[in-house]
This record gives C-alpha cells, sequence and structure tokens, in this order.
C-alpha cells in the first residue's frame, strides 16, 4: 500500500502531465495561460508532496497529534 502523500504527490504528477497534453492542444492566449498556471500549480504540489512534506507534519510544520 502507498502512503497518503506518494498517492497525493501521484495524483499531482498525472496531473501535470495531462495539462502538458492540453497545453498542446490549446489555442487561445486565455486557455494557454489558464492552463499554464495549472500545470505550475501541480508540479508545485508534486513537488511538495515528494520532497517538502514530512510524514509527522503538516503544512506549518506543526507536529500532529
Amino acid at each position: 500500500m502507498l502512503k497518503e502523500k506518494t498517492m497525493k504527490g501521484l495524483v499531482h504528477g498525472a496531473l501535470v502531465i495531462a495539462g502538458l497534453f492540453e497545453l498542446r492542444n490549446a489555442r487561445s492566449a486565455p486557455r494557454k495561460i489558464l492552463t499554464g498556471a495549472m500545470v505550475g500549480w501541480h508540479l508545485h504540489s508534486a513537488f511538495y508532496h515528494f520532497v517538502l512534506e514530512h510524514e509527522n507534519y503538516t503544512v506549518g510544520l506543526v507536529k500532529k497529534t
């Protein structure tokens, strides 16, 4: 069974890949901007889940009870 943070990272990674395909097919400038922002957000989230998130701490680095 995968850890929760790994599963979250994989979901965001999949959304990055889907967004890149969507960005490739986007024709209008507003759609490209919104899709690019979405890809950036999910890329940041995947990085957070894989690298920065610790098992015993939340976003504010407060120890879980």
